[in-house]
């Protein structure tokens, strides 16, 4: 007995809509995922910036402080 299967429209709407929005989520959870990365990268080269600029002003302290001169009483 052969039956022949016929593909309603109304599957073929279905599987594309389907596909449609997982695409869709899959693009939107990326677009979240590269923002939270690139928010990361910021944040870590902020703190880089700041402990680079710390051990500058703490370079440029040394060299101002004045160098103790030894007692002549």
């Amino acid at each position: 007995m052969k039956m022949k299967m016929k593909i309603q429209p109304q599957t073929i709407v279905k599987v594309a809509w389907n596909a449609f929005v997982s695409l869709w989520v899959l693009a939107l959870l990326y677009g979240i995922y590269m923002d939270q990365y690139r928010i990361f990268l910021i944040v870590r080269n902020m703190e880089v910036q700041q402990e680079k600029l710390s051990q500058s002003i703490a370079e440029q302290i040394k060299l101002l402080s004045p160098k103790k001169q030894p007692d002549h009483r």
